[in-house]
């Protein structure tokens, strides 16, 4: 059976990507579709231009797609959804030696263990025996603060964790955008942006007297994992053509060294400042474990000179690496909250217990929000992903920040049209910065938490909840402007 937000994200790819990203997908044979087929789509569309394709069975007719390759391209995103009908929590939890069996919870909790994310002094993954630490999904009626007492409370609990998903932004405002199993990287809108976490990391493998001196901020080495519509793969140097590729690799594969890169900032331990002061990070080509001498390495830059669309050299070697500070060298670390809802704290036009949350019923247009008792499920309407300009969400403090929301429903980003909140064809598709429509700034709310804020839009009004419809009207933060980001 097609999941309905899979089909939904393939006509959004086939409607808005452009030949080259879309050439470099994946057919039935795993080989690219190719610029041909990709052309042939985008003038299908434009004779469609308004709507778009609404089903699969109109890209299907379109020459060099077919039956069996959009339904590969379902089956595969399908199965890259780890049980569909349960919530994912970004918390992961480890145990020693082993998770509890949860009988309590049977069918209803599922713990996965993950591949241990160490490696050796070699690059060779660690396979840790004296510990493990895991996903947890739970079903709706599960209730997760009293489901994550219980699993703090295990004998064999040692500590928790969150597993971060980012994206990339360049400093021209665009995304790293990969095509795995086709190597390309490309810089493209943030619609594309791919999200990436790490597989593997590790204190920083080189000797320690290699650099210390002149980089003393070479603290970590991390393979990087990335997903492309179901298709897993990490990050690849390419010494060959110096630029960064994309090599499948499925979850638990082992990496090989061209995988690995030095990373600081953010990420790692950056060499001035504080973590919550970093917005970004750099990246170095891991080129040996020991370096007999001089510095092999470089720095990975996002140049706009060779990074314009059409260019599959998203990601390349600069040719440097003395120069961190250079603009091209510095990578934005874009964090991913994802499965947020947003709740509306108070609303006098609301009465009794129920919650209320924003909420898109629809593919496109505004949006309301939804009722909902105390314990019932949060429906997939009302769960966003989070991006976060820029940083951690956790320790942004007092800092600014601003994020967007996109829909895990119908894939497109929250905007804002003549003071109403919605989903709109023309601001959410394919916007490579941030602008007035689609992002909001963060202040602090009342309540005590990190995740209790005020929605602020570029033109100082505030979004606010009012009689089931989202608005940006008042010009002070009161009790109608009060959200609670709940993941």
């Amino acid at each position: 059976m097609e999941n309905n937000t899979v089909v939904i994200e393939i006509l959004n790819f086939f409607n808005l990507a452009d030949a080259e990203l879309m050439g470099s997908m994946p057919d039935a044979n795993g080989k690219p579709l190719g610029t041909a087929t990709a052309k042939r789509v985008i003038e299908e569309r434009a004779k469609i231009s308004k709507e778009g394709f609404t089903t699969l069975e109109q890209v299907m007719k379109i020459k060099g797609l077919g039956e069996a390759t959009i339904g590969m391209i379902v089956k595969r995103m399908t199965n890259a959804i780890k049980h569909p009908s349960m919530t994912k929590s970004r918390t992961l939890f480890t145990f020693a030696p082993q998770a509890p069996e949860l009988k309590e919870y049977a069918d209803r909790v599922v713990l996965e263990k993950l591949p241990s994310t160490a490696i050796d002094e070699k690059g060779n993954p660690i396979e840790e025996t004296d510990q493990a630490t895991y996903e947890v999904y739970y079903a709706p009626d599960v209730n997760k603060e009293q489901l994550f007492k219980r699993l703090e409370a295990d004998a064999n609990f040692r500590t928790t964790s969150l597993q971060r998903v980012f994206a990339i932004q360049a400093r021209n405002n665009q995304f790293v955008a990969t095509s795995v199993p086709n190597s390309s990287v490309y810089l493209r809108e943030i619609f594309f942006a791919n999200k990436f976490k790490m597989r593997y990391e590790s204190a920083y493998q080189h000797t320690p007297f290699t650099f210390a001196a002149t980089h003393p901020n070479a603290k970590v080495t991390v393979a990087i994992e990335t997903d492309f519509y179901g298709n897993m793969g990490l990050l690849n140097f390419n010494a060959a053509q110096n630029r960064v590729s994309a090599r499948t690799a499925p979850v638990g594969s082992p990496a090989i060294l061209s995988d690995f890169f030095d990373i600081s900032g953010i990420i790692g331990e950056p060499w001035n400042g504080a973590h919550p002061m970093f917005k970004n990070f750099t990246l170095m080509n891991f080129a040996q474990m020991n370096i007999p001498s001089g510095d092999p390495r470089e720095f990975i830059s996002a140049d706009n000179a060779v990074s314009q669309p059409g260019s599959q050299n998203g990601l390349i070697g600069s040719n440097n690496n003395t120069e961190s500070w250079r603009r091209e060298n510095q990578l934005r670390y874009v964090e991913i909250v994802e499965n947020v809802a947003i709740e509306s704290m108070v609303n006098p036009s609301h009465s009794g217990s129920n919650r209320w949350f924003v909420n898109c019923l629809n593919y496109a247009g505004d949006i309301n929000a939804i009722s909902q008792s105390p314990n019932a499920a949060i429906p997939l309407g009302a769960k966003f992903d989070m991006y976060v300009f820029y940083g951690y969400w956790e320790e942004r403090g007092n800092i600014a920040c601003r994020v967007a929301f996109r829909s895990k429903q119908n894939n497109r980003f929250l905007g804002l049209k003549a003071n109403t909140l919605g989903i709109y064809e023309d601001l959410s598709a394919t916007h490579s910065s941030l602008n007035e429509y689609t992002s909001f700034y963060v202040e602090n709310g009342w309540g005590g938490t990190v995740n209790n804020v005020n929605l602020k839009t570029s033109t100082g009004k505030y979004v606010m909840c009012w009689q089931n419809v989202m608005v940006a009207d008042a010009v002070s933060p009161i009790n109608n402007e009060q959200f609670k980001i709940v993941y």
